[in-house]
């Protein structure tokens, strides 16, 4: 087995960093944090207005054509035509 000349010394410990460098990198990260959640509340913006403008409300369409649907049901009934025209001459 081969071994490197510096295998069995002892390590230094590594320091801890300071307190100001601890709260400097921590500001960093936190602003990096900040940023990324910035850019993601703007496209999650766009992303809203474009659904907004995509939005179309079908619900005066469709009791349109409800009630064309019903008419035309009705004017397809045997006695319709004649029930029509009793409802007129009343």
């Amino acid at each position: 087995m081969n071994t490197m000349p510096d295998d069995n010394n002892t390590t230094e410990q590594i320091r801890e960093p300071s307190l100001e460098a601890r709260v400097i990198a921590l500001e960093a990260n936190f602003s990096a944090q900040s940023r990324a959640l910035n850019d993601i509340n703007d496209k999650l913006d766009t992303l809203i207005r474009m659904q907004q403008e995509m939005y179309v409300d079908l619900r005066g369409r469709l009791a349109v054509l409800t009630a064309t649907v019903n008419q035309i049901q009705q004017d397809l009934q045997p006695d319709s035509f004649q029930n029509r025209i009793l409802n007129i001459r009343r």
